[in-house]
């Protein structure tokens, strides 16, 4: 939690302060702002990781800077390739090795944050060779890249928004933002400090469930997995919140991450309100490559349900190891990707009329609700725990 500690409280405080002060002092002077706020992301950031692990990232996102405003975009495509390799070959044990020079530097690295940064850059690299992004200097993608409300756990911006929060001028609608900033920030800490740990015991464990309510196995997990659906939600979208908030006080409209997800009417719904910035992610830099690859034979092309439910599969898979790389993430990302599959073919093909109407959308919500609570089972419980 980005408020977990008094010293990065207190670093949150002070960097909030002195960018206000700055961003006051001098409106029409970019440059300052800039340098100021790198040198807040900087004391904050120092507050959660080591200085190795900022200078070899900062090392890296230069780089990664460069690859992408090159005049030839290969190198973006390159770079994009190299950046989720050398993720993988940190955050994956069963690849050290395979580079031998790297994997000092790559496992001294510290993990906190580091996908959201990786995010961060495929985004840049992408859409850099694709020609959409225009006004960029490296201070501003530094920026960018280490912005500390959204650091630890997103929500993943885009470089455009971002620009456009670290270059306007400061208006007097943002002081409404204060007010706004600080009702977010309390609304998140309430979530994670309150509600949290009011179900953190049952969620995370099973056997504490049965042990306090005297129930068996079966409806300790169902009652367990109803206790970690709430945990996640509020640990999660309270550190949104608490991100969205201090972004707002430093005049910054980071994207909203979760809209109200269990009361979504069906699988899809539910990933366009559940971590939205991520799984709009996931829909632009792979589910839709992933189409479009597979319809460039046009023997596949001609079979559509097919190429959906293969980019499905392949798009959460890859989503479910993003989360790490224990089998049971891999089930839990084709649980989704196969759910995803079957809403597809159900609203395109197999509903039947009679499927409509107030009491079809109340059995659909509860039945999505059921369908994502008993996935957080393959997300949660390596399968030994049960041997």
């Amino acid at each position: 939690m980005l408020l977990g500690g008094y010293e990065t409280f207190v670093a949150v405080i002070f960097a909030v302060l002195v960018y206000r002060l700055v961003r006051w002092a001098v409106p029409s002077k970019p440059v300052i702002r800039e340098l100021a706020l790198l040198a807040v992301n900087a004391v904050v950031l120092l507050a959660i990781v080591r200085e190795h692990t900022l200078i070899v990232l900062a090392s890296l996102a230069l780089l990664v800077y460069l690859a992408g405003r090159a005049r030839r975009r290969a190198w973006a495509f390159v770079a994009t390739v190299g950046v989720v390799a050398l993720f993988a070959f940190r955050n994956y044990e069963a690849l050290r090795g395979l580079w031998p020079p790297f994997e000092g530097p790559l496992i001294s690295v510290e993990r906190v944050g580091l996908s959201y940064i990786v995010f961060r850059m495929v985004h840049w690299l992408v859409d850099s060779r694709k020609g959409q992004i225009h006004s960029a200097t490296p201070i501003t993608f530094l920026n960018y890249i280490f912005f500390f409300p959204s650091f630890l756990a997103g929500p993943i911006d885009t470089y455009r928004n971002f620009h456009h929060g670290a270059h306007h001028l400061p208006r007097r609608a943002e002081r409404a933002w204060l007010a706004y900033g600080a009702g977010r920030v309390v609304l998140g800490a309430a979530k994670t400090l309150l509600l949290v740990p009011l179900v953190k015991p049952w969620a995370l464990d099973w056997h504490v469930t049965a042990a306090d309510t005297g129930f068996t196995q079966g409806p300790a997990l169902a009652l367990s997995l109803l206790a970690y659906s709430a945990y996640i939600l509020f640990d999660f979208s309270g550190y949104s919140d608490i991100a969205i908030g201090v972004g707002r006080w430093m005049g910054f409209r980071l994207p909203e991450n979760f809209q109200t997800p269990y009361f979504a009417s069906s699988l899809a719904d539910f990933w366009r309100r559940w971590h939205i910035s991520f799984s709009t992610f996931l829909r632009a830099y792979v589910f839709k490559p992933t189409i479009a690859l597979l319809n460039r034979s046009a023997r596949l092309a001609a079979h559509r349900d097919a190429v959906s439910i293969a980019a499905y599969l392949s798009t959460f898979l890859i989503c479910g190891l993003w989360h790490g790389d224990a089998l049971h993430f891999a089930f839990w990302g084709l649980w989704h990707g196969a759910g995803l599959a079957v809403g597809k073919l159900w609203r395109e093909r197999w509903r039947p009329s009679w499927a409509r109407g107030r009491a079809y959308e109340l059995a659909s919500t509860a039945l999505t609700f059921g369908f994502v609570t008993a996935g957080w089972f393959w997300f949660h419980y390596p399968i030994s725990s049960f041997r």
